[in-house]
């Protein structure tokens, strides 16, 4: 730093605080920079991302029967489930029970292959 022998009180403060400013803007300069070139390389990624994709990424997903028949079998079978003793008094346990199996043994293999 610099050599405080000889220098009043005013004269120490005025120069600590001229350093201190300095050393302030440099980190803030620094920091600017740092900032400015993780920017830069984001946007270059990004770029490069778009062009490997070939503009994949502002595709929408559109949503495929699959998902819409496994959400109507997952309804099914909860409605069933929820009304499963109205069910057993009109059709019987076994039926009502093995009904509700093939609903969900159905909406299994429509997600297994839906994915």
């Amino acid at each position: 730093m610099y050599e405080v022998k000889h220098r009043s009180i005013q004269e120490h403060e005025i120069l600590t605080q001229t350093l201190e400013r300095e050393n302030i803007y440099r980190l803030t300069k620094a920091k600017d920079d740092i900032c400015s070139e993780i920017q830069r390389q984001n946007i270059k990624a990004d770029v490069e991302a778009h062009k490997i994709l070939k503009g994949g990424i502002f595709q929408k997903s559109a949503i495929q029967s699959q998902h819409i028949s496994l959400l109507g079998y997952l309804g099914v079978f909860c409605a069933g489930y929820s009304y499963m003793p109205l069910l057993v008094k009109m059709l019987g346990p076994s039926l009502s029970y093995l009904g509700l199996s093939a609903v969900l043994l159905k909406g299994v293999s429509t997600a297994a292959t839906g994915f």
